[in-house]
């Protein structure tokens, strides 16, 4: 059995890509003008993409899950 806090770091990692695939699919089938809704699925894209360039939380001994 997997100690929690690895599967709470898959399960973030799961959720991480998944957020990816439905902001960029959200953007390649823009058929609206709503320029706001636009900006904001640019923006949230982009905080996913920042994600993926923070180093990985080191595992700390007794550390509870990060939930």
């Amino acid at each position: 059995m997997y100690p929690s806090w690895e599967v709470a770091v898959e399960l973030e990692r799961f959720v991480h890509q998944q957020n990816l695939e439905l902001y960029r699919k959200l953007l390649a089938g823009r058929d609206d003008k709503d320029e706001a809704r636009h900006q904001m699925l640019l923006k949230l894209l982009a905080d996913e993409v920042a994600w993926d360039r923070q180093p990985a939380p080191e595992k700390k001994q007794g550390s509870p899950a990060p939930f």
